[in-house]
């Protein structure tokens, strides 16, 4: 502590009760929520603000390819007793399943954190790359097989430095150049066939950096993608990118690129277990073990020291009939990912050896497999929307998430972002979220949004001071302020900002992942 600076009572009296807590709980338990669905208009804002007594916390939301993804820890209570395995040792109780009238997927359960995983989230390497490397075309086969591999790749960056994932994401939004304009084409879609990432650096260096650049260069060199440096230069925030490595578009020809069959149905797969150092690497490796299945979309991050690795598996194939849901506490992510896959390919996996076995055993054993259901593949990479970004601060409450999630939904009502009119793809649908606890009782929340190009000229034509995009954002902001300003003094909720550039938002945003 330096100068005069003094811990408020509250921050005091937070870390007494986790003290306490922690004492009176010799095994820590962290209650977890994950659902899978189609992607509907509606569904987070439903989920977030329920009136039952389940609040979601730390919170992960993506969706991309028709399929969704909803995940975090919740406020209630985890179970009083752990299920025991022969032998005296324990694991989490039985996950508990639900299945929607509308065929979605609710997952409940908890699981053990890494209480000693430390990752310092603005000591990162933070990258973008871009597959497309050509004319954007349905995803195939191929196109899945392709990000599989640049994930594996990812993943053995960081475990080869000894550093933890943050997050990746795929699809992702591409940087928006500074002389963009609205209504002249230059700004890119909300979502592109790219994948985003960022890796912890524990001990930060320009040699580990310029290291961690000079491999990723020589992948993408070789398969011709194009990928952009986060730029973390002082006074720089998050969305300032730097080109590295343009893209080649012959590659697209020479190697194949979107021939072979399209991708016709998504298998969304969660793995949830403790936070550490190569388990992301460890699954990765696992699902190259089933050459018929492609990746085609990816949420990952850390919350409350777990690991939620999200992936949507691509099938050339349409199974028949529909999958059993899966799940699996106590056992291992290699026999739960082959029970699953042989029910829903034809295609038998390629032998896993003792060694690759025991590697996955030992950095990703213990991990939970949420799986289900089938869906069918929507395109929804490079569709013309724009993409607004949003971030906030607030008190950590009970009802966690609920009151800020209400006032945005009620916002975009009031500018005519919301109603009747708007349903199917012309309404926003929220295609990215991450919230966390930074402590002290702080939670930020960052996330990105979309609505159609078509919807914005449409209600906020251009002016001759103020782009369309601009005066969206703009108004979008101020009526989410004044929502937020209709609660009580307990639900305190600030830093509130809305833009169409990432790096327009607050500079406290900077370093949340």
């Amino acid at each position: 502590m330096t100068g005069s600076a003094r811990p408020s009572s509250e921050a005091l009296a937070e870390l007494a009760r986790a003290g306490y807590s922690s004492l009176r709980q010799p095994l820590a338990e962290v209650s977890f929520e994950v659902h899978h669905m189609r992607d509907e208009p509606g569904y987070f804002f439903r989920e977030v603000s329920t009136s039952d007594n389940r609040r979601f916390l730390e919170t992960l939301s993506s969706s991309v390819n028709g399929a969704g993804l909803l995940a975090g820890t919740r406020t209630e209570a985890v179970p009083p007793k752990l299920r025991v395995r022969e032998g005296g040792s324990t694991t989490e109780p039985a996950v508990s399943f639900h299945r929607h009238e509308n065929g979605n997927y609710e997952f409940r359960g908890s699981a053990r954190p890494n209480l000693t995983f430390l990752s310092e989230s603005d000591r990162r390497f933070e990258a973008l790359i871009s597959l497309d490397v050509g004319p954007p075309g349905p995803l195939t086969l191929p196109d899945g097989l392709r990000v599989k591999r640049l994930l594996l790749e990812i993943g053995q960056l960081a475990a080869d430095a000894q550093a933890p994932l943050l997050f990746v994401q795929s699809a992702a939004q591409l940087p928006i150049d500074e002389s963009a304009e609205d209504g002249d084409g230059t700004i890119p879609p909300s979502s592109s066939f790219a994948v985003r990432f960022a890796i912890a650096l524990r001990t930060p260096s320009a040699k580990i950096v310029l290291q961690l650049a000079a491999q990723l260069s020589a992948y993408c060199d070789k398969h011709g993608y194009r990928w952009w440096l986060a730029d973390t230069r002082l006074g720089y925030r998050t969305g300032n990118w730097y080109e590295i490595h343009p893209a080649k578009p012959p590659a697209r020809q020479q190697n194949g690129v979107h021939a072979g069959e399209p991708i016709r149905t998504i298998l969304p797969v969660t793995f949830v277990g403790p936070a550490r150092v190569g388990s992301t690497t460890a699954l990765l490796r696992l699902l190259t073990h089933f050459p018929a299945v492609g990746v085609v979309g990816t949420s990952s991050a850390l919350l409350e020291d777990l690991a939620f690795v999200h992936v949507q598996l691509g099938l050339a194939e349409v199974p028949d009939g529909e999958l059993v849901h899966r799940f699996g506490a106590g056992e291992s992510p290699v026999d739960t990912m082959s029970k699953i896959l042989k029910g829903v390919s034809a295609n038998p996996p390629a032998p896993i050896t003792f060694d690759t076995r025991t590697y996955i055993q030992e950095r990703a054993g213990d991990y939970q497999t949420l799986a289900g259901p089938l869906l069918p593949a929507v395109p929804t990479m490079n569709a013309e929307r724009l993409g607004i970004w949003f971030s906030w601060q607030m008190d950590r409450a009970a009802d966690g998430l609920a009151k800020p999630m209400q006032a945005l939904r009620q916002a975009l009502g009031q500018v005519g972002l919301a109603g009747e009119e708007l349903a199917g793809g012309d309404a926003p649908n929220i295609e990215y979220l991450v919230c966390r606890d930074l402590g002290n009782s702080i939670i930020r929340g960052r996330g990105k949004l979309s609505v159609p190009f078509d919807v914005v000229h449409a209600r906020f034509p251009r002016t001759n001071v103020e782009a369309g995009p601009s005066t969206l954002c703009v108004s979008l902001e101020d009526a989410w302020k004044a929502e937020l300003d209709e609660l009580p003094e307990t639900a305190r909720v600030h830093e509130v900002t809305v833009a169409w550039r990432e790096h327009w938002l607050g500079r406290w945003a900077a370093t949340l992942v």
